[in-house]
């Protein structure tokens, strides 16, 4: 089944804990709260971290690179601490709120605001807020490529058109997992070590829009 998102941008991070980085490989513990109606185990997380893991490190085609990355759980996944803070982001205001939780990934039930209102499953904008974290929803199908898309965000990375891109700004499949040498470089170097890159152009831009997002 498709999954019709567009996931949003990002650039800093930092509550994120750096464990190892070199120009070849690079290790990443995250942090990771929920919202009480949430169900997420640790398990769960560590899962998904393994699954954004693999898809990095694995080469999938003369397009894609094999990107030594490995990311980890960093301690027990812990409810959000406000009681104000909401289940469902349906505003600028809600997505803030989320966004000012102290952690490097944020689990809500529903994101139908990110920029702009539509149906998210992930949200790291908008950059002086999205330095900080990312905030994505569960469950859902693909959450190892939408964690490591955001995180591709946290890094300055933005949207490209291309089918099988990681970084794609429309349908979100499966089989979405490719990085190039220079993105690979992005989730290497780690969040905001990439800034100033452009969106697609107004008109690829089109496809999210004509998907309601």
């Amino acid at each position: 089944m498709n999954v019709r998102t567009f996931v949003a941008f990002a650039c800093v991070g930092l509550l994120l804990g750096v464990e190892a980085a070199s120009a070849e490989s690079a290790s990443y513990s995250l942090t990771v709260k929920r919202h009480k109606s949430v169900v997420l185990t640790a398990d769960d997380v560590d899962r998904i971290l393994r699954d954004a893991s693999a898809l990095l490190k694995r080469k999938d085609g003369a397009n894609d690179v094999a990107c030594n990355v490995t990311f980890k759980r960093n301690g027990p996944v812990e409810t959000f601490e406000s009681n104000d803070t909401p289940e469902v982001i349906k505003t600028a205001a809600d997505r803030d709120a989320v966004h000012r939780e102290k952690a490097d990934v944020k689990v809500v039930k529903e994101i139908d605001f990110c920029i702009v209102k539509g149906s998210y499953e992930g949200c790291t904008w908008p950059p002086e807020l999205g330095v900080k974290s990312m905030i994505v929803t569960h469950p859902g199908a693909s959450r190892g490529i939408v964690w490591a898309h955001e995180f591709g965000h946290r890094t300055g990375l933005r949207h490209r058109n291309e089918p099988k891109a990681l970084m794609s700004f429309c349908d979100l499949r499966r089989n979405q997992v490719n990085v190039n040498r220079d993105e690979c470089d992005c989730f290497l170097k780690g969040p905001g070590e990439c800034p100033g890159r452009r969106e697609p152009s107004e008109d690829q831009m089109q496809c999210l829009m004509s998907l309601g997002n």
